[in-house]
């Protein structure tokens, strides 16, 4: 049940991430669509601007109406989009700026001038949406600022997840290529299971490397796993390919030998003795190892058995 938990919160992290970039995608489309209708306005509001300032010079009356119609038409358009906002609530000044604006047009279309006026409120609609933009751009950054961070959270959690995964679910200690305690554990239990069964026998082997532990400091990282290397290509080249060699812990090392009695083990045990002080290791304070050999019995459990054996370790 806990490895489904942590599985669903992974799967739920996924969806909420995804869930994010569509939203910063959205946002984004939003915030985009929304620059390009300010800048449309702001181009209304520079044509009225113009077309006032044309209309006052020109002498043609056919020109002027011209000016006129296309203005008005201008104008209607902007006071729809007017109608549609907010800005008394949110940004009074704009607001006035947009009313003057249009108020200088109808005075001009009176011919008298306001072209001062008009020119302050043009300056101060596009330094309003400036503003906005720019607040807007801050906005995007920051969302996307807070996207990378999510998404590298992701990253790292879900490669952390794989790798846990991966780590339990694995049979092979990683420094020595050796099967690991878990897969000990549970082949011990079956040839145990089957020892009882069917009454062969079984049989196993300790190995424990001396001052090796993680308080010791006579070896450097470098030259463990040198040893740890040295060792694990000693043990495969002498034990039987039925024989299950385990990396039991830090400095521990378990042979199961299935079909074998005691006395045949001691033989193994023998051969890895001489195999061991033969060994080419090249350090310095030299490896000392410890030996342990029992038989199983049909009346314990496979963790007593491992329990008794490795107390024999002398």
């Amino acid at each position: 049940m806990q490895k489904e938990w942590k599985a669903f919160r992974i799967t739920l992290l996924l969806y909420f991430s995804i869930f994010m970039i569509s939203l910063s995608f959205y946002q984004v489309f939003m915030s985009f669509n929304e620059i390009q209708n300010d800048t449309k306005i702001l181009h209304k509001t520079i044509l009225i601007n113009n077309n006032t300032k044309l209309f006052l010079l020109s002498k043609d009356s056919k020109e002027k109406q011209n000016i006129m119609n296309n203005t008005d038409r201008v104008i209607t358009e902007l006071k729809a989009w007017l109608a549609e906002q907010d800005f008394q609530q949110t940004n009074a000044k704009v607001f006035e700026s947009f009313s003057q604006l249009l108020s200088c047009w109808d005075m001009s279309k009176k011919n008298q001038s306001c072209h001062d006026n008009m020119n302050l409120s043009s300056f101060s609609i596009e330094q309003a949406f400036e503003a906005k933009q720019n607040k807007m751009t801050n906005k995007l950054y920051i969302n996307f600022f807070i996207l990378i961070v999510i998404m590298l959270f992701l990253i790292y959690t879900v490669r952390a997840y794989i790798h846990m995964q991966m780590k339990k679910h694995a049979i092979h200690d990683h420094e020595t290529k050796l099967f690991n305690q878990k897969y000990f554990n549970t082949v011990l239990k079956t040839s145990a299971a089957r020892a009882v069964r069917y009454k062969d026998p079984l049989s196993m082997l300790f190995i424990m490397i001396s001052d090796f532990g993680k308080g010791d400091t006579s070896y450097d990282k470098k030259t463990k796993k040198h040893i740890l290397e040295t060792f694990s290509d000693l043990i495969r080249s002498t034990v039987r390919t039925s024989d299950i060699a385990c990396r039991y812990d830090e400095d521990h090392f378990a042979i199961i030998v299935p079909d074998s009695e005691k006395h045949k083990t001691e033989l193994l045990e023998s051969r890895l003795r001489q195999a061991l002080e033969e060994g080419n290791f090249g350090v310095s304070p030299e490896l000392k190892f410890d030996y342990a050999t029992a038989q199983f019995d049909n009346e314990e459990t496979a963790e007593a058995f491992t329990t008794r054996t490795q107390t024999l370790l002398k």
